[in-house]
Formats: structure tokens, sequence, C-alpha cells
């Protein structure tokens, strides 16, 4: 499987923002958010848990985020998450 870059955007409840730059290595289609520092993406943000979120890369070239733990709280565009969801471009 090919490498891939994206671009994750972030906000909190306070309403700050910011922006996270993340790519799936070949051979690796998963990376795991979250608050420890051996987390692949690492955020140290308020109610983030160690391991919050997985990416996973599908053979199709589509991204899906899904919790990793079923208390972990997720939003996507303002709603929250249940379930893997496939993220769209902009999202």
């Amino acid at each position: 499987m090919p490498s891939c870059s994206f671009q994750l955007q972030f906000s909190n409840a306070s309403g700050a923002g910011w922006t996270l730059a993340a790519r799936f290595a070949d051979g690796c289609p998963e990376l795991t958010l979250g608050s420890s520092p051996d987390a692949d993406l690492f955020c140290q943000e308020p109610g983030v848990d160690p391991r919050h979120a997985r990416f996973r890369l599908l053979d199709s070239m589509q991204i899906v985020i899904e919790a990793v733990h079923a208390e972990s709280a997720l939003r996507v565009n303002g709603a929250s998450l249940e379930g893997p969801r496939p993220l769209a471009d902009g999202d």
C-alpha cells in the first residue's frame, strides 16, 4: 500500500483550533491519536485519552476514523461519532 498524507484540523470546547499533519507510511495502514507519548499522533489536550482515535487507510485510499474505546468522545464536523466513519475531503 502506498503512503498517504493528510491534515487534521482540531478545535476544543473553548474554540481554540490547531492543525496536525499526518502520514501513513508504506505498509502501515493504521495510525493512533492520543495523549500517550507513544501514540502515532500525539495530542496533549484535556479530554484526549492515551489512545483516543484510530485512523485506518483502506486499499481504496479512503481514510476511516473510529474511537479506540467506546467512551472516547469524538466529533466530526460537530457531530458525535458512533462507530467507524469514512472521512471525506474537508471533514
